[in-house]
């Protein structure tokens, strides 16, 4: 259910109702950047996490004097040397997994600036430069 809603948030015309579904249609067939596109369903899954830890753990306990209160790791949290982090997801983030997704809008060839260059990729025939020819 919250999955539909979701996926209802970023695109109102999806007929799709898993939000890893619409990831892939908005962004292979619609042409979206992955920075529009709704998180995957790990992420979605933390984030529901960590919104239940607040409502359930934190805010219903409010009035509590003492209450005993649960570890926030099961919720979405990550310790890190004494500080309390979010986790956004188990799965690596897709600017880091997909590099082979990149592609550079270089004229001649790929130095400097250019993304293929910089991810150290071979340009491939998606690139406009010469390198892949």
């Amino acid at each position: 259910m919250l999955d539909t809603f979701v996926v209802t948030m970023y695109d109102r015309s999806s007929s799709t109702v898993a939000v890893d579904d619409a990831r892939l249609e908005l962004f292979a067939r619609k042409q979206r950047s992955y920075d529009v596109i709704p998180p995957t369903r790990a992420a979605l899954g933390q984030h529901i996490r960590r919104a239940t830890y607040q409502a359930a753990c934190i805010w219903s306990r409010a009035l509590v004097c003492q209450s005993e209160e649960e570890s926030p790791a099961e919720w979405g949290w990550k310790q890190e040397a004494d500080c309390w982090s979010t986790l956004w997801s188990a799965l690596p983030p897709v600017a880091q997994s997909c590099k082979q997704l990149t592609k550079c809008q270089c004229k001649t060839q790929c130095r400097g600036r250019c993304k293929c260059y910089k991810f150290g990729l071979s340009c491939t025939a998606m690139c406009s430069c010469t390198c892949s020819e």
